[in-house]
């Protein structure tokens, strides 16, 4: 039943995403054309158009699941989906899974049209694989300067990647969710806007506490040929106050030496981030199975 529920989402999304592809598309094609023939303002303006779609494909799709969400659960839609012989579980995880597969989706075609951008770019200095090529040397060589393989450099890309998805379905669900509650119910539409709001403030809060409190830090601090990092159990406060607060940008190395060699990132944020998608996790999916639209 949560494969049938997933293909229904996906029916219902289809319909959106029918104009948001071919737009981008269309998008994507005339900066190439238009950009590779170097012709004068509108090859200009259209490849910058198509970085800015590119940016803004993922963001988009995202948004779009984000509405069937809301409509699917808390509007007249929501009753086909209330009254199907299904756990507010599967109902629940069938929205994190098509959601997820929909920014798999998103995600390949901008890598796609990332590399249109760089083939276009190179053509139109009559080098057509030079963008590509120097990308491919960054990253091959970046992750060495964190002390990492080129492979660990591309599993830490995927991990944040992955991370991205479960940041925003937890805390928007969340939002959703608590914002149509009894409590917000009365705000309408709005509910779910002033549980983000609410929501940004506490783990702003929370954040800053959790960046400097809690004693977990990632100690960073110069080697011969990389950074050398290694995590230890000192409050990032002490290091934070050894730097020294300027109205100034300091240099990294300047900063390094003020904090006696080493700069200390605090990971204690994590922890809260950590503890809030796991209580999102369960208070959401309990609470969608009490929502009544009579």
């Amino acid at each position: 039943m949560l494969g049938k529920l997933i293909k229904l989402d996906f029916r219902m999304v289809r319909s959106q995403l029918k104009w948001v592809i071919p737009i981008y598309a269309l998008l994507l094609t005339s900066a190439f054309v238009f950009k590779s023939f170097n012709i004068p303002v509108l090859g200009t303006l259209m490849y910058v158009l198509g970085i800015i779609a590119t940016l803004a494909l993922v963001p988009v799709v995202l948004v779009l699941m984000l509405a069937h969400y809301y409509r699917h659960f808390y509007t007249n839609q929501g009753y086909l989906t209330h009254t199907l012989p299904v756990t507010s579980s599967q109902r629940y995880h069938a929205k994190m899974i098509s959601g997820f597969l929909l920014y798999v989706f998103s995600s390949l075609i901008a890598v796609f049209g990332f590399f249109i951008i760089l083939l276009t770019e190179g053509i139109s200095k009559g080098k057509a694989m030079y963008a590509i090529n120097e990308f491919f040397k960054i990253m091959d060589t970046w992750p060495a300067y964190i002390g990492l393989s080129t492979f660990a450099g591309v599993l830490l890309i995927i991990g944040i990647w992955l991370l991205m998805y479960v940041s925003f379905f937890t805390t928007m669900s969340f939002s959703v969710t608590a914002g149509m509650g009894r409590r917000f119910n009365r705000f309408g539409v709005g509910g779910p806007f002033l549980v983000y709001i609410i929501l940004y403030v506490v783990n702003q809060i929370l954040g800053f506490f959790g960046l400097f409190f809690i004693p977990l830090s990632l100690r960073i601090s110069p080697g011969d040929t990389y950074l050398k990092m290694r995590v230890v159990t000192e409050m990032p406060i002490h290091n934070f106050l050894d730097i020294g607060v300027t109205g100034q940008n300091i240099p990294f190395e300047e900063m390094i030496e003020r904090g006696g060699g080493h700069f200390d990132l605090g990971l204690g944020v994590f922890i809260f981030s950590f503890a809030f998608v796991v209580f999102s996790y369960f208070y959401t999916k309990r609470q969608v199975g009490k929502v009544n639209l009579r």
